[in-house]
């Protein structure tokens, strides 16, 4: 499998409590030193998956037979994932729980390009107008017909 590639979000709980969900049953949870498993993970459901209370955590690991797969130390922005889990953390991307970015740069919020290219026509007629405003214009000649 290849590598689970850099991801953003913002909605830490939302994460954590599917991550939580899915690995209830196979997976041990490690959150600040305190462990958790089957049954018990519930009471994290119900008490721990808010965004305050996920970034204020500092040590956070998912462990499946023995072996971390997922975790983050200081920070959920810094979790890691375990190449295995690619195909779960994929699903999570099309549900726009997660954002990638490009391999090696952080994730960036995608703009659209229609709405890019009308801004600059609309910004560059403001310009022309004010440019042609600015302009002298001639005197009409009194004999002169328009």
């Amino acid at each position: 499998m290849s590598e689970v590639p850099p991801f953003k979000t913002c909605r830490y709980s939302l994460l954590l409590r599917r991550i939580l969900e899915q690995y209830r049953e196979d997976g041990t949870i490690r959150v600040q030193g305190s462990t958790y498993a089957g049954d018990g993970v519930d009471d994290l459901l119900r008490t721990w998956c808010t965004n305050r209370r996920v970034r204020a955590t500092r040590d956070f690991a998912v462990m499946r037979d023995g072996v971390e797969i997922l975790g983050w130390h200081d920070h959920p922005r810094e979790m890691w994932v375990a190449s295995s889990e690619r195909a779960f953390f994929d699903g999570l991307a099309v549900a726009k729980v997660i954002r990638y970015g490009r391999k090696g740069q952080p994730p960036q919020q995608t703009t659209n390009l229609a709405r890019t290219i009308l801004a600059m026509s609309w910004n560059f007629l403001g310009w022309l107008r004010l440019t042609k405003a600015l302009q002298p214009t001639r005197a009409a000649e009194p004999n002169e017909q328009r």
